[in-house]
């Protein structure tokens, strides 16, 4: 027993020994290829900078859009920046809705930390445009408005039956009940013995606080008209004061039907039209003057 296990002491060693003589051949080393990534990596470090390929024309300026976090961490957009442009403007930190807070203040923050670090790059910085149609608070430009909002609306319950608006020219423009029965004061512009054609009636407009006329959008009508009386013809026709009056559609253009109220305000004549004057938008108080501009029976009911 004794001597197996010495023999097999023996040959245990033998092997060790053998193993650890061996040598290691150099046809036993593989080849193997780079990864496609670093390969084209390599081919984009090989072309010159962008600086380098426009040196030739040194009119020509380069600008790059970037985030400012990470340019004033300088990473790699730092780098590229450094190497290849001459220009900077930020993706976002810039916009109105960025800077501008809800009480109108700015935080300029980020951005004076970007100007700090362009400028000592030598870089200059393109600012980003002063208005775009997103990224604005409307929280801060809505309240800007809010004094210049809302609907300013003239009808004539309070007024007595009877009573007379003028009219630019020989016709009448009297307060009435809704000849439909619908137990409404309208206004009844023209009649049979003076049809109201290129005659228009003026009713004095004074504002709320806070609005002028510039901030106001549209006049909208409520209408009943004949036929023969208004409906068709030349068109509607709004002024202020003592200017020329503005042509627009007749009422059938605008939905209206023979002898049927056009209710809801749907005779919708745009003030724009008007090409109001920098003075003019200014008002506050003024005279609205309307009517529909011609029929030889001329009668049309305004609620």
């Amino acid at each position: 027993m004794f001597k197996i296990n010495k023999t097999l002491a023996c040959s245990f060693s033998a092997i060790l020994l053998l193993n650890s003589c061996a040598k290691f051949s150099s046809n036993e080393y593989t080849s193997v290829d780079k990864p496609e990534t670093v390969v084209l990596q390599e081919e984009i470090d090989a072309y010159p900078g962008l600086q380098a390929i426009k040196s030739a024309n040194a009119v020509l300026k380069l600008g790059m859009a970037l985030s400012s976090a990470g340019y004033i961490a300088q990473d790699v957009s730092y780098r590229i920046a450094e190497r290849n442009f001459d220009e900077l403007v930020l993706e976002t930190e810039m916009r109105h809705g960025d800077v501008v807070m809800a009480d109108g203040a700015l935080d300029l923050t980020g951005v004076k930390k970007f100007l700090n670090v362009a400028k000592a790059a030598g870089k200059f910085v393109y600012g980003n445009v002063l208005t775009w149609h997103t990224a604005q608070n409307s929280t801060y430009l809505n309240g800007l408005i809010t004094g210049a909002s809302g609907i300013t609306t003239v009808n004539f319950e309070s007024d007595a039956v009877g009573k007379a608006y003028p009219m630019t020219g020989n016709s009448t423009a009297v307060v009435e009940l809704d000849p439909k029965g619908g137990g409404s004061k309208v206004l009844h512009i023209g009649n049979a013995a003076t049809p109201a054609n290129q005659s228009f009636s003026k009713i004095d407009i004074t504002l709320p606080a806070g609005i002028k006329l510039g901030n106001c959008s549209q006049v909208a009508l409520d209408i009943l008209a004949p036929g023969s009386g208004g409906l068709f013809g030349s068109g509607m026709r709004l002024g202020i004061n003592n200017r020329a009056l503005t042509v627009y559609g007749s009422p059938s253009s605008f939905g209206a039907a023979d002898n049927v109220w056009l209710t809801g305000g749907k005779v919708i004549l745009p003030i724009s039209n008007l090409n109001l004057t920098a003075e003019e938008k200014e008002l506050t108080t003024f005279t609205l003057v309307f009517g529909s501009g011609t029929g030889s029976e001329i009668t049309i009911w305004i609620m």
